[in-house]
């Protein structure tokens, strides 16, 4: 037969039954230890001892979190502020904030492509396209990446490169 526990009144038995399931937890944010009834449904990864630092920790983490824009440049918002990663990557680079008039340019024209190999800093706004050699030079990476041979025609060709290669995969 089970033991049963008697308590001085129905609230100190309810008390009492819920001492039983407290499980001890820090803080994800403030690090502070606290006490919280623990549901079966609620497993979670972090845990938090009020709203306030709840809402703290789910502000960071959105704010941390770089998204593609409308426009399809790389961006997060920082204090309500939208802050563009190939500017932020610049930036870094650098050492420091950039200048007003400075602009940061995508060389192979990919909004998304921030590695700083592939940005350089223009003092002025720049014309909207792509200079041809940059065009040019993106083309033939991207060629040879997949395979193809690429053969620059300014260079020459040398006697019997080419022989016994699969012709159709050459571009001049």
């Amino acid at each position: 037969m089970a033991h049963k526990v008697h308590n001085c009144s129905k609230q100190c038995g309810y008390e009492t039954r819920k001492k039983r399931h407290l499980v001890s937890a820090e803080c994800a944010e403030c690090k502070k230890e606290f006490l919280f009834t623990k549901s079966s449904r609620r497993e979670q990864e972090f845990y938090f001892c009020s709203v306030s630092c709840a809402a703290k920790q789910r502000s960071k983490s959105r704010s941390s979190d770089w998204k593609v824009g409308k426009d399809g440049y790389i961006y997060k918002t920082i204090n309500s502020k939208r802050v563009l990663q190939h500017r932020f990557v610049m930036e870094q680079h650098l050492g420091r904030r950039l200048n007003q008039g400075e602009n940061v340019h995508h060389k192979n024209g990919d909004k998304q492509d921030n590695r700083i190999e592939n940005l350089e800093l223009w003092f002025v706004q720049q014309p909207k396209g792509q200079r041809m050699g940059d065009r040019i030079e993106a083309a033939k990476k991207l060629l040879e990446d997949n395979g193809f041979i690429v053969i620059d025609a300014s260079k020459g060709l040398v006697d019997g490169l080419l022989y016994g290669s699969d012709m159709s995969r050459v571009f001049n």
